[in-house]
């Protein structure tokens, strides 16, 4: 972040993208694009709602919790 916000002098000029304050740094990081979106995810559950049981539902979506890899919430 440091290498994009040059001169920061304080913790929220950091946070701050095209003039918005974010609460968080990983706010301002997703805004940047450091951190990926969730959209293949969101996707997954979407397109395997149509054909798959609720069961395997549930099973998919507590891999994705258990990976680790579900960045926003």
């Amino acid at each position: 972040m440091l290498i994009v916000c040059k001169g920061p002098t304080t913790y929220e000029q950091i946070r701050t993208m095209e003039n918005v304050e974010y609460s968080t740094f990983k706010e301002a990081c997703f805004t940047m694009g450091f951190l990926d979106d969730d959209i293949e995810y969101i996707e997954a559950i979407g397109e395997t709602s149509e054909w798959g049981s609720g069961h395997y539902l549930r099973k998919l979506f507590m891999t994705m919790l258990l990976s680790n890899n579900i960045n926003k919430s």
